[in-house]
């Protein structure tokens, strides 16, 4: 059963959550392939070197631009990116404890959790309507169980399971040749367990100044979620250290892309990032609807490109705010080149 999936943490909470996003990989995976050691059966492997789809990712802290990008490269070259897909990291997390029952037991275990973390009911202030990302992205989890069932040994992955699901997105909203990508932030904190699955993917790393993502962060969904400009600051320093740090074991499959740069000179970096994926033209405008037009948060994302947003920290953030940002995540701005 869907929930409503933004309520108001307790202070406990958030200090919780902010634990677990910066729990070491190994550990977690340590934890979860545990479940393995009353099994017998063969492992089912995370990736197939003989796999010959691709896939990007658009990574990095909330509010720096991702479906501003997205928008722009749908529209204007051969990629299908649907809806932010929160459950992605999860969805791999539970294929590490089942993938030593066998490949049935593998497709249902990542078929529910991948449908369970995106039905779940979003309610934003003033919207009547909830958002609901399963409803959005309709994928037929019949006809891709029923796809993966049947082939054969040496083409079993979880690579290949989670491609019949983004493959069923695309075969409904896009062109077939369209290459795969996913613009959700989250995924900042789940890179190794995406290498894993996809070592030959392609990244794509969006930075923002902290100062304008903390702003943005409070202003789009500080009503909805409670979140502070100390946690938004916390949240940018976590999500920007992880991606640097993936930048430099990975340093050929990442390419990081400022926001600033996307806005004021959107044809060149747009150039930048497509040279990068080896992308092809569209012959046609893209997609006539991405499926997340109606979230409040995204408004700006779906209007003409603008410089307007760069700055507009400074109307939005106290003196007090300000200092509390850079106290948190200065260092880092620092070395990523934005002025502090």
């Amino acid at each position: 059963m869907s929930k409503a999936l933004y309520t108001k943490p307790s202070p406990i909470s958030k200090y919780i959550s902010r634990i677990k996003r910066n729990v070491p990989p190994i550990m977690v995976d340590t934890y979860d392939n545990g479940f393995s050691i009353f099994h017998r059966k063969t492992e089912i492997p995370y990736h197939l070197s003989e796999e010959s789809e691709g896939i990007f990712f658009i990574v990095g802290c909330g509010r720096s631009g991702n479906t501003l990008l997205r928008n722009t490269l749908c529209e204007k070259y051969k990629v299908c990116i649907p809806p932010e897909i929160p459950g992605l990291g999860n969805t791999i997390r539970s294929f590490s404890r089942k993938r030593h029952e066998g490949w049935e037991s593998s497709i249902d275990q990542v078929l529910s959790t991948f449908k369970n973390n995106a039905n779940v009911d979003v309610y934003y202030p003033g919207k009547e309507k909830a958002y609901n990302l399963d409803a959005e992205l309709l994928i037929d989890y019949d006809l891709v169980r029923e796809k993966l069932i049947g082939i054969p040994e040496v083409n079993q992955s979880l690579s290949s399971i989670l491609y019949a699901i983004y493959g069923d997105y695309r075969r409904k909203n896009y062109d077939e040749g369209d290459l795969l990508g996913d613009k959700t932030p989250w995924n900042a904190f789940h890179l190794t367990r995406l290498n894993k699955t996809f070592p030959e993917a392609k990244y794509i790393h969006m930075i923002r100044d902290s100062r304008a993502v903390c702003a943005s962060y409070v202003k789009s969904l500080g009503e909805l979620t409670g979140i502070t400009i100390r946690e938004s600051a916390f949240r940018w320093k976590d999500a920007v250290k992880k991606c640097m740090k993936f930048e430099k074991i990975n340093s050929e499959n990442v390419i990081r892309i400022r926001y600033e740069d996307l806005v004021s000179d959107p044809d060149s970096t747009i150039t930048t990032v497509a040279n990068f994926l080896q992308l092809e033209k569209r012959n046609n405008f893209g997609p006539k609807r991405f499926g997340d037009e109606v979230l409040p948060h995204y408004e700006k994302s779906f209007r003409p490109i603008a410089q307007d947003s760069i700055a507009k920290w400074r109307e939005n953030l106290t003196d007090q705010d300000v200092s509390q940002i850079v106290k948190v995540t200065g260092k880092i701005m620092r070395k990523v080149g934005y002025d502090v």
